[in-house]
């Protein structure tokens, strides 16, 4: 069996440019495309021969999704919270956190979002950010427990995340180093980041820990089954959780032995799964069975990551799945068609599963996309980004969604 793609690693990693970021708060007109490679709101249908292959696949694949969810469920909306990432407060950013005006961008994506009909947010607080011994860790900490206050504020659920800081310097510009870690000491210190992190942002929900196989690609541990229920465990081990809601889980990818383990341990109050290749049963069959895997544990159940990968089957295998040029991919509009079905599939398999919250990963396509032409085609992987994220912070301000976005909106605007 190929090796399934490490769909979490680059997606957390590849966050819009950090110098469009701070500009965002200071000039509007700093971030606004230009003439040379508009963002597009109004994305093509047809996918160019290259990718006619993949697209092909990948529209049979989220068919066949889409019927089984319709299928299953009963055209009743449930009470799901759906939200979006704040990418802007993404502990990757690292010192970029620190700026005087971060939490303006951070206030600026939170009220795009909720005019969006978003209801609720997910934070990544990185790994080792909060460690006493990091520099500039009361900073990042108050910057975090700022940032509750900015979701709470607008009575919006907040989510809070915990994962590793990237060591690679193209992914983030702290100099971290996992060097020498064991899983004693790491499982200490994620307990120490874990305790930390519910009590400066007291969220609604805090996972626990999640992809192990991305887990294992980026601090250099092995994280097998029992070496997860380890980390859980001692992380579980003295928390004041007050009314924040305890999760843990795996990607759909990864083995289901982590979730089996985990619907039976104790002290968990939910299953948390995260969504990206759609190949195989990794989508609506996974997350069905999952569904029923923790209503028979009486856990809840929720998805706190989801994007559609385009990724084909022979790419799974290798670590090609999670090269910067399969996530390249994303800015493309002629995908918009496909993640919009995406978008449909997940929505109607959180009210077949009672989902409590179900949140999407790559905001910036909720808000454009990139033209697919010669230019942009020829563009490297950073370029194209840098490229997505002007088009993106630039609807953003204007309050534009893409047909995406827009989708979004009018399917989660019928949720009770």
């Amino acid at each position: 069996m190929p090796t399934p793609p490490r769909a979490g690693t680059l997606a957390r990693s590849l966050l819009p440019s950090l110098a469009c970021l701070a500009l965002l708060a200071m000039s509007p007109a700093a971030c606004r495309r230009d003439p040379g490679g508009p963002g597009r709101t109004d994305p093509i249908t047809a996918a160019p021969p290259e990718f006619q292959e993949l697209y092909t696949a990948l529209d049979q694949r989220l068919v066949a999704d889409l019927q089984l969810a319709t299928r299953r469920w009963d055209g009743r909306p449930t009470p799901v919270v759906f939200g979006a990432e704040l990418i802007t407060a993404n502990g990757n950013r690292g010192t970029a956190l620190l700026e005087p005006t971060a939490l303006l961008g951070v206030r600026t994506m939170l009220d795009a979002l909720q005019r969006a009909g978003v209801r609720g947010v997910t934070v990544s607080v990185s790994y080792p950010l909060l460690r006493p011994d990091f520099p500039n860790s009361a900073r990042y900490a108050e910057f975090y427990r700022q940032v509750a206050v900015e979701v709470k504020s607008r009575g919006l659920v907040l989510f809070a995340k915990s994962g590793p800081v990237f060591p690679q310097p193209e992914f983030s510009p702290l100099p971290v180093s996992y060097a020498g870690l064991t899983l004693s000491r790491f499982s200490q210190e994620w307990r120490q980041h874990v305790h930390s992190v519910v009590a400066l942002m007291q969220p609604d929900y805090v996972t626990l820990f999640n992809e192990p196989s991305t887990m294992s690609d980026v601090v250099g541990l092995r994280f097998s089954v029992a070496d997860v229920r380890q980390v859980v465990t001692t992380a579980l081990d003295g928390l004041e959780r007050g009314r924040t809601r305890v999760v843990a889980g795996a990607g759909t990818w990864d083995d289901p032995a982590y979730f089996r383990m985990l619907a039976e341990l104790p002290g968990l109050d939910a299953l948390d799964a995260h969504v990206y290749p759609v190949n195989r049963d990794w989508f609506v069959p996974r997350l069905l069975e999952l569904g029923e895997l923790a209503r028979a544990n009486g856990k809840g159940f929720l998805v706190g990551e989801a994007w559609l990968n385009k990724v084909g089957e022979r790419e799974l295998g290798g670590g090609v799945a999670s090269t910067p040029a399969i996530f390249a991919r994303d800015v493309f509009d002629f995908w918009a068609p496909l993640d919009q079905r995406f978008l449909d599939a997940l929505v109607r398999t959180a009210y077949v599963t009672r989902m409590e919250f179900a949140s999407l990963f790559w905001t910036r396509y909720l808000y454009a996309y990139l033209p697919y032409d010669e230019r942009t085609r020829a563009l490297p992987p950073l370029q194209r980004f840098q490229e997505a994220d002007r088009a993106f912070l630039a609807n953003l301000l204007s309050g534009t969604l893409s047909p995406t976005g827009a989708r979004y909106r009018e399917l989660i605007a019928q949720t009770p």
